[in-house]
């Protein structure tokens, strides 16, 4: 256990310091991010809008570049009507190529490593790479 005594100490406090500080900047960088994405995003919809309204599709700002409206489309399922969904794309030709089995991420790593902890096998061709980490728990 490393005490105030121990040489490694000072070594340690410094160090976590400037972690600590690091990760405060960051914190207000993510949120600065956080506030100037939202104000890109208002600024985008009053372009769309008056493009929109000038019937056009193209904005030239003179030496910078021009402004295009680009549709998007977004689609999503709901949880209760993916097997149904999955049914379908199956059968249709174009759509069976979209569809993969496939795992989680996150979920086979909770999987493993609940398995590890109850001594129960793996199979070979999981691959596993063990790292420690810092975990800051800030004093109350």
């Amino acid at each position: 256990m490393v005490t105030t005594e121990s040489p490694v100490f000072q070594k340690l406090r410094e160090t976590g310091q400037k972690y600590l500080a690091l990760y405060k900047e960051i914190e207000e960088m993510e949120a600065k991010v956080k506030v100037l994405k939202a104000q890109a995003d208002e600024l985008e919809k009053t372009m769309v809008e008056d493009l929109q309204e000038a019937d056009d599709k193209v904005f030239h700002l003179d030496g910078v570049g021009r402004f295009q409206l680009d549709p998007q489309l977004f689609v999503s399922v709901l949880k209760e009507d993916k097997p149904i969904v999955l049914q379908w794309l199956k059968a249709d030709p174009d759509g069976a190529a979209l569809v993969m089995e496939d795992v989680n991420a996150s979920r086979l790593k909770s999987f493993v490593k609940e398995r590890l902890q109850q001594g129960k096998p793996l199979h070979e061709l999981i691959k596993r790479t063990p790292m420690t980490q810092i975990k800051f728990v800030a004093a109350k």
